[in-house]
């Protein structure tokens, strides 16, 4: 939720890194999962805890919604346009395209400029790296990164 408090995050983030732990009894492409799951968990924890990142991050979403909201009021209200379904359709598509998630992305072998190194409080090595995308900083937990900005990700 977006009102939740840090005490609500940290405990919810605990229970999700227990239930995606690396375990013994899965295969080792259930466990590589996990893996990516608990990496992308690190990094959304790591906006959420920190109230800067978080606000910006509540605000992108807050305005990617309204642009959501006022295209289709305006579709809707162009009802009786004969050119209305190709509207539609046209909308269906972008909607698609921006469902793709950014773990959907094959990422391509690209080399990272590593900007600095540091261990957060949980004792995992975070490392600030520039996407070789968007030149965008990114956070990346144990080898694996998301760039928040266009989508890239992958694992170093």
């Amino acid at each position: 939720s977006e009102n939740a408090s840090k005490e609500e995050i940290e405990k919810s983030y605990q229970k999700l890194v227990i239930e995606y732990q690396i375990n013994p009894n899965l295969t080792d492409l259930e466990n590589k999962e996990n893996e990516m799951i608990l990496n992308k968990l690190k990094i959304a924890y790591g906006i959420v805890m920190d109230d800067e990142k978080r606000k910006r991050y509540n605000n992108d979403l807050a305005q990617k919604r309204a642009e959501k909201l006022i295209k289709e009021v305006a579709i809707s209200d162009d009802n009786e346009n004969e050119d209305n379904n190709k509207i539609e359709e046209d909308k269906k598509e972008e909607d698609k395209k921006e469902e793709v998630k950014p773990a959907e992305k094959k990422p391509e072998h690209k080399e990272l400029k590593i900007e600095k190194t540091e261990i957060d409080e949980h004792g995992v090595e975070i490392k600030t790296v520039v996407c070789p995308e968007c030149g965008n900083s990114i956070k990346m937990a144990e080898g694996c990164f998301i760039c928040l900005n266009c989508g890239y990700s992958g694992c170093s």
